[in-house]
C-alpha cells in the first residue's frame, strides 16, 4: 500500500549520505503524489529521475494510478524542514507569523526553538535626515509562531 510514511522511508534511505534532504511529501486521495527534495548543493533533473525510479521500483504497479512528481523544493516554496533554515543562514528571508506579522531580513541565527532575523533599518522618509546610528533590528521568532518562511530572491 502506498503511504506517506513508506514513501518517506524510501526517499530518506535513498538520500542518506548525500547533500540532499526530503522537505515535503504531498499524497492526495485523488492519486496525486508530489515529492520535494532540497539540497545544500544542487538537486538536478537526473537526481529527480533517479529518485522517481527508486520510488516506482519499490511500489511497482501500485503507483500506476498515481500522477507522480519528484522535484526540487524550489526557492519560491515555504520552508518545510529545519535543514532549509540552516541552508539559508545569512540569506534574506521573509517570515510570516500566525498573527499576520511579516518580517523580512537576513536569517542570522537558527536555534532549536527559534530563529533570529535581522531587519535592515528603514530608510528615512522624504525630507528627513539619514540617521548615522541606525542599526539592524533583531527579531527572535519562535518556531511555533511561524506560519511560513520563504527565501527572498534579489537580482541586484
Amino acid at each position: 500500500m502506498v503511504t506517506q510514511e513508506k514513501i518517506e522511508e524510501i526517499v530518506n534511505s535513498h538520500l542518506e549520505g548525500t547533500e540532499h534532504f526530503l522537505t515535503e511529501i504531498d499524497l492526495t486521495p485523488g492519486g496525486q503524489l508530489a515529492v520535494y527534495v532540497d539540497s545544500f548543493q544542487y538537486f538536478t533533473l537526473d537526481d529527480c529521475a533517479a529518485l522517481m525510479r527508486v520510488i516506482r521500483k519499490e511500489f511497482g504497479e501500485q503507483l500506476d494510478n498515481f500522477d507522480m512528481v519528484v522535484s526540487s523544493a524550489g526557492m519560491d516554496r515555504p520552508f518545510k524542514s529545519m535543514k532549509q533554515y540552516h541552508k539559508n543562514l545569512n540569506k534574506e528571508v521573509k517570515v510570516v507569523t500566525f498573527d499576520g506579522k511579516s518580517i523580512s531580513g537576513v536569517l542570522s541565527k537558527v536555534g532549536e526553538d527559534s530563529v533570529v532575523v535581522e531587519e535592515a533599518p528603514k530608510p528615512p522618509k522624504k525630507g528627513m535626515k539619514v540617521s548615522k546610528n541606525a542599526e539592524p533590528v533583531q527579531h527572535e521568532i519562535a518556531f511555533n509562531t511561524i506560519k511560513e518562511t520563504k527565501r527572498i530572491i534579489n537580482f541586484k
